[in-house]
């Protein structure tokens, strides 16, 4: 009696090695094959354990933790980059429509599939909320409250956002700027927000806003009527360029090539090739423009370092012009005003000298009486001095004795160069 269960459990004993050597050998291959799977060395380490193996079984299981302490990593990488993808820029074809594969789709709808994607993912929200749709982990009210959230910032919020950036906003603390000035860039955020969302709609919306733009344009331009030198309604017909983004682009860069040397040509020959030349400027659109090397860009980055550099610049302007803002957006009012004035009398000279180009004159001169001899010297001063750039004439007012404070007060250019007159008229 005693002989048959000692038999029985011997041979159960015999069966037990051998299905778990048989185990022990097929987790062998699967760690073989795949070093990195963490379920395998998991479960080597139980057979092991099972076989009496503590060593090797502790040394499975430490592997397993390490492995899976990587895998929950990568897992939840490839989760963020998933949303990131769902809900931003992506070039999967899993994530472009239709319309944005097609030949015109490259055309009209280049730099919108952010735009397109907020949308999708906004109406998705919208017919989950509208069908009280449960989502996994969440009760009804939790899912109906996480619907409407992402509803309020696809549509809204998430473009809002993108519309103030792009408008410096956050300038408007820092200057005086009219109200009515203030009002326009509230405007232009709304503007932003429902190009958005129209150019997230496919290619009847990018119409619709393009459209839109151009009936803008036209009511901006016919508040000029009857005023010198009158409305410039042929702007109003560029704006249907914006139905082409890469035309636009490309067509606007060689346009601003003209319009910069237009209105900088006159810096030329006093430049003279050097680093202020505006025949840079005006080359580097062209080039852009042609061939998509981004010289512009360089050129533009080169001045906004130069400008962020000079001693005198405010710390909040000198971060955004290192972010890539330019002096223009930052500048208020009362500077861009004095920016004009001071360039006006450099326009003149250049067209007086175009104009008598090539021409010799004969103009007796005029006997000069002392206050006229006084009024040419304060002149040519104030000339002298508003060739010098910010940093120059600070250098210059800390050689004839001010305070930092004293020169930290002067804030616009005019101020400086009276000083400077003032100084050395002693």
């Amino acid at each position: 009696m005693t002989k048959k269960p000692l038999e029985r459990i011997l041979n159960d004993r015999k069966q037990f090695l051998e299905d778990s050597v048989r185990e022990l050998s097929l987790y062998d291959l699967q760690v073989q094959s795949d070093p990195g799977n963490a379920r395998a060395y998991y479960c080597r380490a139980g057979v092991k354990g099972k076989l009496g193996d503590f060593e090797g079984a502790f040394e499975d299981y430490e592997r397993a933790v390490e492995l899976s302490e990587a895998d929950a990593k990568k897992k939840a990488f490839l989760e963020f980059r998933e949303i990131a993808e769902e809900s931003q820029q992506s070039s999967r074809p899993d994530r472009v429509s239709q319309q944005q594969a097609s030949v015109l789709g490259r055309l009209i709808l280049a730099f919108q599939n952010t735009p397109m994607q907020m949308n999708r993912l906004g109406k998705k929200a919208f017919l989950d909320l509208k069908n009280r749709r449960r989502r996994p982990g969440m009760t009804q009210f939790q899912s109906d409250m996480s619907n409407a959230s992402r509803v309020t910032y696809y549509f809204a919020v998430q473009s809002a956002i993108f519309s103030a950036l792009q408008q410096a906003l956050f300038a408007l603390a820092f200057n005086d700027d009219e109200e009515e000035s203030e009002k326009e860039r509230y405007y232009n955020i709304a503007n932003g927000m429902l190009n958005t969302f129209l150019n997230g709609t496919g290619m009847i919306g990018v119409a619709a806003s393009t459209l839109i733009s151009v009936g803008r344009k036209v009511y901006k331009e016919s508040a000029k009527e009857g005023q010198f030198p009158g409305p410039n309604y042929e702007d109003a017909a560029n704006e249907m360029l914006n139905f082409s983004p890469p035309i636009d682009i490309k067509l606007s860069k060689l346009r601003q090539a003209g319009l910069t040397w237009k209105y900088e040509g006159y810096k030329h020959d006093e430049a003279n090739w050097g680093i202020d030349d505006p025949a840079y400027k005006s080359a580097a659109y062209v080039i852009s423009g042609l061939t998509n090397v981004p010289l512009d860009r360089l050129i533009s980055k080169s001045e906004n370092v130069r400008s962020a550099i000079e001693d005198e610049q405010q710390t909040w302007k000198r971060v955004s012009l290192l972010l890539g803002w330019r002096d223009y957006q930052l500048n208020s009012t009362e500077e861009r005003k004095e920016y004009v004035t001071s360039q006006k009398e450099a326009k003149k000279k250049y067209r007086e000298k175009m104009k008598n180009k090539g021409k010799r004159q004969y103009m007796p001169k005029n006997l000069m009486t002392p206050e006229k001899l006084k009024e040419e010297k304060l002149e040519n001063q104030r000339i002298k001095y508003k060739k010098l750039n910010q940093s120059e004439q600070v250098k210059k007012l800390d050689s004839l004795g001010l305070t930092k404070k004293q020169i930290k007060s002067l804030k616009y250019e005019k101020d400086r160069v009276a000083k400077l007159i003032e100084l050395m008229n002693k």
